[in-house]
């Protein structure tokens, strides 16, 4: 059994989805199959490998990295593990956690999980 308190149901799988404004609980919902913190980085990793050769300029345009800080990580686990050390991300991750927040109300739920396949790692910075 995981971590999370209150479960949603997504066609096969339990999701964690935070009761935090639109976009953030979108970026911020995952199957909760392990730990919050776990799921995040996976989701992270996903995100990384979706976009490529383009990681880095989103990632330095979006954070107080350097593009040079993240071409020395192995990708795209070393890269997720830098990314989740900036202050800024790790805050956000922090606030979405279950330990912070509530859980969403299901209208906020089917919004988060709609937006799922729509994510990107934009997307993801953005809220931050």
């Amino acid at each position: 059994m995981s971590e999370f308190a209150s479960p949603v149901f997504f066609p096969t799988q339990e999701f964690w989805v935070p009761n935090l404004d639109l976009d953030r609980a979108a970026v911020l919902a995952v199957p909760s199959h392990s730990t919050y913190h776990k799921a995040v980085r996976d989701k992270l990793i996903r995100l990384l490998e979706a976009a490529g050769q383009h990681s880095t300029r989103i990632a330095s345009e979006h954070l107080d990295l350097e593009e040079s800080q993240l071409q020395h990580e192995d990708f795209p686990a070393g890269w997720a593990d830098q990314i989740l050390a900036c202050n800024v991300v790790k805050t956000m991750v922090l606030t979405g956690s279950p330990e912070h927040a509530a859980p969403a109300d299901e209208t906020l739920v089917r919004y988060a999980l709609s937006k799922q396949t729509e994510l990107s790692l934009e997307s993801f910075f953005a809220v931050c």
